[in-house]
């Protein structure tokens, strides 16, 4: 009997007369248009299955041979395997339905099957095309609208968080255009900062309100932060004034648009908590030549001692300056070295030298240890002379000691004050003289005019009169 060809639209046609050619018709199947063919008995048994043989979508299907159809999908699918096949036996027929086999690793293979039947007690072939193509493609674009959207609310966060910043911050903040470094915008703060109207900084370019030797340094830290996408951050000196600033800036996008944030942070003038205030009470009342700094190296406290060491009068001269302006430490430069104090805690004798104000060198060794409190973190530095250039340790000494005079002013008479003072001034100059004559007495002796016994006399250790 030949297949009715010629009925009524809706009418099941009879393929009986091709159910005994059912496998040579799924391995057409798959060489045309298909992917995979499942024959199915009436019964829902599988009776045959046919594959690509390049590209076998499931590999392990002949396992499916003599198990109902519905075993080799998965659960959540295997309800759309029962309507395709009831569907077929009732029309002839079934539209095609989407599933998922598992594989051995557990992974699902989604797989589009349409289905017709061989007669109405003929085999049915189930014609399957791999979905995995479209689905990854499918996925992909998923992905991407979530990461749209995602993007669209971080953007309307960070739109957000920068309004409040800019609003609500006592620092200067200034928002700058990338492409010709001009101020596009700016909070109150930064009039205050700059002595000038609001009106009088927007337009202007970035850097305008910063002395000549700071300018170069904003342009390169803008450059830096646009080609890094990280927030950097730079000392820098207030332009007709005497007035200290950090700057840091940060590339941003506002409504969409790259721009650059930058703050601007006076630098105060003194111990700013109560870590550093109780350090400085300890540290001026010790004998030690003692600097206290910040994580990036500026200097907050300097002792009396350190002072003498780097040949300044206050301690303002030092306050806000970065250790590295005097002192060189050998090993290495200063944010490695900090590193290795926080994780050592402490750090001896290091080999350093001190250049001091009058340009003079001397070595040095440092010690270092790290202070932290919550989350401040200071870095102590005691610097201990070696061998000094000749005459500067016997100076410090004798400065030492007429300051310990002066302190007992009223409490000795001036006499004997001042006698003491004539013996160190002696002392000092006998010193001197033996230092620069390489430690030769006989030669010390001679520029003093002196023998050698009276100056070995005057270096002998003689108890103090206070």
């Amino acid at each position: 009997m030949s297949p009715d060809r010629g009925g009524p639209k809706g009418e099941r046609r009879d393929l009986s007369a091709l159910s005994e050619w059912v496998d040579e018709l799924a391995e057409a199947f798959v060489s045309l248009a298909s992917d995979i063919v499942v024959v199915i008995g009436r019964d829902g048994v599988v009776q045959h299955v046919v594959q690509r043989p390049s590209d076998r979508l499931a590999p392990w299907a002949d396992e499916w041979v003599g198990r109902p159809w519905g075993e080799s999908v998965s659960t959540v699918t295997r309800g759309k395997v029962e309507q395709l096949l009831e569907e077929v036996r009732s029309s002839g027929q079934g539209r095609r339905r989407e599933v998922n086999h598992v594989n051995r690793d557990g992974l699902d293979i989604p797989v589009s099957y349409a289905a017709v039947q061989l007669g109405d007690d003929g085999p049915v072939l189930a014609v399957g095309r791999d979905l995995r193509a479209i689905a990854a493609i499918q996925q992909r674009f998923m992905d991407a609208q979530r990461e749209l959207e995602s993007d669209y609310w971080r953007a309307r966060q960070a739109d957000a968080r920068y309004r409040i910043l800019f609003e609500a911050a006592t620092d200067a903040v200034v928002i700058v255009d990338p492409t010709n470094r001009s101020i596009i915008e700016c909070n109150d703060a930064t009039g205050t900062l700059f002595d000038l109207p609001l009106g009088e900084v927007i337009g202007r370019e970035a850097s305008f309100a910063f002395d000549r030797a700071s300018r170069a340094a904003i342009e390169e830290l803008i450059n830096n932060a646009l080609e890094s996408g990280a927030q950097s951050e730079i000392g820098v000196r207030m332009a007709h004034s005497v007035t200290r600033a950090s700057v840091a800036v940060t590339p941003i996008r506002i409504q969409g648009t790259r721009r650059i944030m930058m703050r601007v942070r006076r630098w105060q003038v003194g111990p700013s908590t109560e870590l550093d205030e109780a350090i400085a009470r300890l540290l001026n009342q010790s004998e030690d030549s003692v600097a206290v700094t910040d994580s990036s190296g500026r200097i907050l406290i300097g002792n009396r001692a350190f002072l003498r060491i780097v040949r300044v009068s206050t301690e303002d001269e030092v306050r806000g300056r970065y250790l590295a302006d005097w002192v060189a430490i050998e090993d290495g430069d200063f944010a490695g070295l900090a590193a290795r104090i926080r994780e050592r805690a402490v750090m001896r004798r290091l080999p350093a030298s001190v250049v001091r104000s009058d340009s003079r060198v001397a070595p040095l060794e440092v010690s270092a240890t790290a202070l932290t409190e919550d989350d401040q973190e200071r870095i102590c530095f005691t610097f201990h002379t070696t061998s000094p250039v000749a005459g500067e340790e016997p100076l410090d000494a004798l400065l030492e000691q007429c300051s310990a005079l002066a302190d007992r002013l009223g409490k000795d008479s001036f006499g004997a004050l001042s006698a003491e003072i004539e013996q160190i001034a002696r002392g000092f100059l006998v010193r001197s003289a033996v230092a620069r004559a390489g430690g030769d007495a006989t030669s010390a002796a001679s520029t003093l005019g002196i023998t050698v016994a009276e100056l070995e006399e005057m270096l002998r250790p003689r108890e103090s009169s206070g």
